[in-house]
This record gives C-alpha cells, sequence and structure tokens, in this order.
C-alpha cells in the first residue's frame, strides 16, 4: 500500500474535526501531479510542528479542501545542524536547499563570498524564493520542521559570529 502523499497547510490551521482549505498551488498539486480524488487520505503539515491526517472532501478547479482526523504535534529536532553555504547561481542555490531539507538540515546561511556572482542585496531578494523552495521539499522528505533561511553574510561576519567550541567543518571547495 501507498503511503499517503503531504500537502501544505497554513500555520495555526491543523485542528482535528476541522476542515483546511489548501492554497490553489497545493489544491493544483492535490489535483493535477498527485492525481488525488475525493476521499484520498493525505497528510498536511504547517511546518512548525503539526501533522494531520485526513480525508480530501472537496477538489475542484483551484480549489481543495481535507477533512482533518488525527492532529499531531511533533517536538523540535533535538540536535539542528546548520549548513553555511556560499551563494550559488541559477537553480544551483535551490538544489541545496532542498536537498539541505531532505537531509534534515535545520538551517542555511547564504554567504556573500569574494568569488560569489551576487552580493548580500541581491541574495537577500532570493530569501522568500528559498522559502518556498524548502517549504516545498517538506513534503517530498515528510518532515514536520521548517528549514530557516538566514540572511545573507559576508564570510568575514560569518566567522565571527562561529563559538569555535560548536563544531565547524570548512571543506576547501
Amino acid at each position: 500500500m501507498k503511503d499517503a502523499p503531504w500537502l501544505l497547510a497554513g500555520v495555526g490551521e491543523l485542528v482535528p474535526g476541522e476542515t483546511v482549505n489548501l492554497d490553489p498551488a497545493e489544491s493544483r498539486h492535490a489535483g493535477g501531479p498527485l492525481r488525488l480524488r475525493v476521499g484520498s487520505e493525505v497528510v498536511l503539515t504547517d511546518g512548525a510542528g503539526r501533522v494531520a491526517t485526513g480525508t480530501l472532501s472537496v477538489l475542484r478547479r483551484g480549489t481543495a479542501e481535507v477533512s482533518l482526523d488525527e492532529v499531531r504535534e511533533l517536538p523540535p529536532p533535538v540536535s539542528v545542524l546548520s549548513l553555511a553555504v556560499g551563494v550559488l547561481a541559477g537553480s544551483a542555490m535551490d538544489l541545496v536547499v532542498q536537498k539541505a531539507v531532505e537531509l534534515g538540515v535545520g538551517a542555511v546561511t547564504p554567504v556573500c563570498c569574494r568569488r560569489s556572482l551576487h552580493g548580500i542585496e541581491r541574495a537577500s531578494t532570493r530569501l522568500d524564493h528559498w522559502a518556498r523552495v524548502g517549504r516545498q521539499a517538506l513534503k517530498q522528505s515528510r518532515r514536520a520542521w521548517k528549514i530557516d533561511i538566514g540572511s545573507p553574510v559576508d564570510l568575514a561576519e560569518l566567522v565571527s559570529q562561529i563559538d569555535p567550541f560548536e563544531g565547524v567543518v570548512a571543506h576547501p571547495e
């Protein structure tokens, strides 16, 4: 038996016995690529530790509603790995965020280095996009907690913030 697909809900929307209206993008995903039908079992997460099981009760063009059965609140991870990565061009940074979520990384800090194509100002305009990429990756990795995307920093600032006793790994490439 195939596991129920995961979909995203807004923070605070997951209440046992209630019905959740999915946003238009999630509704299209449910009816399109996932090929769900009314009566399909789904799992919803809000990225803030709540995970709910439910049944798709309405599915129309751009609209989907899920009747919730059970809602669980999962504790935050005990240990959170943080990743600082030089800002990459194009979709490469999206891939880093996606894979970081799938591997269980708790936070990503974009670092603007001497050879980065984008400076701090340009990288700052991408934060919302990278956060959306991270939220979408929650579904694939079946995580209850979203990844935190930090504000871009330059390398010198990042190094000055590091506590040497926390454990740091630097890769030469």
